[in-house]
Order: C-alpha cells, then structure tokens, then sequence
C-alpha cells in the first residue's frame, strides 16, 4: 500500500469522516496562512520595539515573535508561546551572536493568538530570509517515508521515537477509534497532516474526537 491509496479497511462512513476532516483543516490553514502574510507584509521591524542583546534580561513576559537584527538586518527569528524573556534567558544562539561583531539587538512583535505564531513566524522567515534560520522547522517529513512500506506496528512505533515532535500516542488513539492497525493509521495521519507542523496532527484528532462525541 502506498500513501496514497483508499484503506480497504475503513468503512465508508469514517473515510467521509476523514475526508471531511482534512477539508476543514485545509479551510483552516489557508485562513491562518493569509492572516499571517498580512501581517508579514505589513510589519515593520525597524519600528517595533527593541532591546540590545546585552539587555534581554529587560525583554517582556509575553508571547510573540522576535527578531535579531545586526546593523538594522534581521539575522534571524524566532518565537515564544509563553514569554520572550524566558526564552532569551537560556536561548541556543546566545553565544554565537555574542561573537558577532555588528551591532546586535532583539526586537519583538507581541502576539497572544497562538494559533497564529508559528505561521505568522514562518511567514516572516520567508519574507526577511534571515541568516541564521537554516533549517527546515517542525516539518514531519520522515512520516511520509514510514508510510511508504508495509511495517509491523512495532517497527513503525521504534522509527517514531526517533522523529522530532511525533506522539506515538496520537498513532495508537486514531488506531482504536478507528480500528485500524497502526501502519493504517498512520498512513492516516500523514494524508490528513503533512506536510504540516505537529499542532495541525494535534487540531486533526481533536476534530476527530469532536465527531465520535456527537456521533
């Protein structure tokens, strides 16, 4: 079976069940995906508030996007979901930009919707192209792999550890309320989520809890 086949083990009410499901969170995110480059758009870093590196100990409890910036050009960007001064007090990069030798400060975008602030970072990451932010973020892209072959459950669940911000658990839950095996579930997951973040697996099985409640 590849990703991309119909499951012969699920009943026709619960492949609509699914298929409704993935349109509603496609309907979602493109709504989340334009507020976001909005705000992306409309944002001016230069005149957000800001503080020099040395003083991030004064950086304010809140939520929200920040920005390094060197000599006025933003060099990367990040986000908080609880506080932006306590994620500046341990934060990874602190010795490396230490190291830099421009002129280096910390300006933030305060934003308590959280269910924007990973979209609205990526976002910014695409409009600024920061320096620092190489990487490929919380994309689950192994889980597509995973899904190519037929794997026992026990092979599938030993590869799962090793992906960032996989629950095992959200495997075994959408098994049993849809008595499927594991490989099927997660076959699942993969068509309804990726490629996406962890929170839109998270979005995914709470509507699916929703709709056995009212069922």
């Amino acid at each position: 079976m590849n990703e991309f086949s119909t499951p012969t083990n699920l009943e026709d009410d619960n492949l609509q069940l699914l298929r409704t499901i993935k349109a509603e969170l496609d309907a979602e995110d493109a709504q989340f995906h334009q507020q976001a480059e909005e705000i992306a758009a409309h944002t001016d870093v230069l005149s957000l508030p800001w503080l020099p590196l040395a003083r991030r100990q004064e950086l304010p409890n809140v939520p929200g996007i920040y920005f390094v910036l060197e000599n006025e050009r933003v060099i990367y960007i990040g986000l908080s979901k609880t506080s932006l001064l306590r994620r500046w007090w341990t934060h990874h990069r602190i010795q490396e930009l230490e190291a830099r030798t421009g002129d280096i400060k910390i300006a933030w975008l305060e934003c308590r919707a959280l269910g924007l602030l990973s979209v609205i970072e990526t976002a910014m990451i695409l409009r600024f192209q920061p320096q620092l932010n190489q990487k490929m973020g919380n994309r689950i892209v192994p889980l597509r792999w995973l899904c190519s072959v037929r794997s026992s459950s026990e092979d599938i669940q030993r590869k799962s550890v090793l992906l960032r911000n996989m629950d095992w658990d959200l495997v075994e839950e959408v098994a049993s309320k849809l008595k499927l095996d594991h490989n099927t579930a997660l076959m699942w997951i993969v068509r309804l989520g990726a490629p996406s973040t962890p929170k839109r697996y998270r979005r995914m099985l709470k509507k699916l809890e929703q709709a056995f409640e009212q069922a």
